[in-house]
């Protein structure tokens, strides 16, 4: 299993690298733009800009990149190591092992340079009189940084299983309700504030738990569907 982790993680440090430069130039870009905008404000005299948009921006920018790729490469690489012959569980451990660095280390250079954003803020804005419009770090909390660090973890994990398992069936259904979720997001608040509001209102520790092992059990079927996952084919 060790072996199977350290060959998982020594083939994607190329994109990790690839990672790393797509959130730095990101970042880059919309720093340059924030300082041109606010430069154009202040020397119109006008006290509006976008100081710290681009530190803002690069964490979104990561957290949702981070998503994306940790899935599709779960996808792509589990069963091309089943295939070439590694274990199930090595490959579990390892394709989870890749997705907790290709998640850790650009959301640390994300934050990183959310951070040197509000170090130019500081240094070259604030003695100017212009006001810090966006910040990451008046939005963090712990439970902010936890899902900035876990999510893409989470959902590589809990999407990539139901996905190899039942394939473009669960693409789609997964589709579906992404789309109830964007086209009918009001009426869907209110079905299930009504539902779970009052029970949230009475005991909200109990719903809280009750998630929490709902959600256990999710990703422990998620194990149990790779670990007696075929090398090749799938859902249809």
């Amino acid at each position: 299993m060790l072996r199977t982790i350290k060959a998982c993680v020594a083939i994607s440090l190329r994109d990790l690298w690839l990672e790393l430069a797509a959130v730095a130039g990101v970042w880059l870009l919309a720093e340059l733009g924030t300082d041109l905008f606010t430069g154009y404000h202040f020397y119109r005299g006008d006290p509006g800009g976008t100081v710290g948009f681009a530190g803002l921006l690069a964490v979104i920018f990561t957290a949702v990149l981070m998503t994306f790729i940790n899935i599709a490469r779960f996808l792509i690489d589990f069963r091309r190591g089943l295939r070439m012959g590694a274990t199930r569980r090595g490959m579990l451990a390892g394709e989870l092992a890749v997705c907790l660095l290709h998640t850790l280390a650009p959301t640390g250079l994300a934050l990183a340079l959310a951070g040197v954003s509000e170090g130019i803020y500081r240094l070259l804005w604030q003695p100017r009189g212009m006001e810090l419009v966006f910040s990451i770090w008046s939005l963090m909390s712990p439970a902010l940084l936890a899902g900035l660090l876990a999510g893409p973890l989470v959902l590589c994990y809990g999407m990539g299983a139901l996905l190899l398992r039942f394939g473009g069936k669960a693409g789609w259904t997964l589709w579906c309700v992404w789309m109830a979720v964007v086209l009918f997001d009001e009426q869907l608040a209110r079905l299930f504030g009504g539902i779970f509001g009052p029970f949230m209102a009475a005991n909200p520790l109990g719903l809280g738990l009750v998630g929490t092992a709902a959600a256990l059990v999710y990703l422990g079927l998620c194990a149990w569907w790779l670990l007696r996952l075929p090398a090749a084919g799938g859902g249809g």
